[in-house]
């Protein structure tokens, strides 16, 4: 039995991926709900945060190829990334702010994880950041999008790198109004998984072009290296 402090009762990726991870047959069909007011509701199954190499899209493929040096996963979930790369010999830190995803990487055989909030971080010494499954989004905002990529660029070593996917999601307004207000790509996001219900957050998608140009504000370069099969892109940004 894990003692799970009571913040930590509304985690529903944290409680998926410790289920998944304890008894896989159960929980083969399980999956995590994501709810948000603009459209339906999705499903992402837990058993794909387990994902191997092998099974893993294009985008993915090449964005761990590319990373090198001391590498910080942020965000790294169930593991799949940090495994890959932890295996092929490479140095990386798993960051993950749920408490109970980051006990269940430590178990699969990660060495270095770290549970922590992303914006707390200070320990500067990264060659690569890498941001998977739409890491970006973690900005929240277009207003908060230069302020993430400053925080990044201050975790970086001379000469480093953030390789990152983010997505197109203009596609998706087809035949609805655009908000007026805001930037498209600005989503407010509810999970849930079994009695585990999180609090609501804000999510972005951000097309290239307007990445581009606020990664220029901060100092930095994005250079899109693939464009996927479902909007999506990898993109490199480095310090320019």
């Amino acid at each position: 039995m894990v003692n799970i402090p009571y913040f930590q009762f509304n985690d529903p990726l944290g409680h998926a991926v410790w289920d998944y991870f304890q008894d896989p047959a159960t929980f083969a069909k399980a999956v995590i709900n994501v709810h948000s007011p603009l459209f339906d509701d999705d499903e992402i199954p837990v058993s794909y945060l387990f994902r191997e190499y092998a099974h893993m899209p294009d985008v993915e493929k090449n964005a761990l190829n590319l990373c090198e040096g001391s590498i910080l996963d942020v965000g790294a979930g169930a593991g799949c990334h940090s495994l890959y790369l932890q295996q092929s010999g490479k140095n990386i830190t798993a960051l993950e702010k749920s408490l109970l995803a980051a006990k269940t990487m430590g178990q699969r055989g990660v060495n270095n994880v770290l549970h922590q909030d992303f914006w707390g971080l200070k320990n500067k010494g990264y060659n690569t950041i890498l941001l998977l499954m739409n890491g970006l989004g973690l900005a929240g905002s277009i207003k908060k999008l230069p302020l993430f990529l400053d925080k990044c660029k201050s975790l970086l070593l001379l000469n480093g790198q953030i390789i990152a996917d983010s997505s197109d999601i203009m596609y998706l307004y087809e035949g609805i109004k655009l908000p007026a207000k805001k930037y498209y790509g600005e989503v407010e996001y509810k999970m849930s998984y079994d009695k585990h219900v999180s609090s609501s957050f804000h999510w972005l998608f951000v097309d290239f072009d307007t990445l581009s140009a606020c990664a220029k504000t901060v100092g930095m370069k994005a250079t899109k290296l693939l464009t996927g099969e479902h909007h999506n892109y990898l993109v490199k940004l480095s310090i320019s």
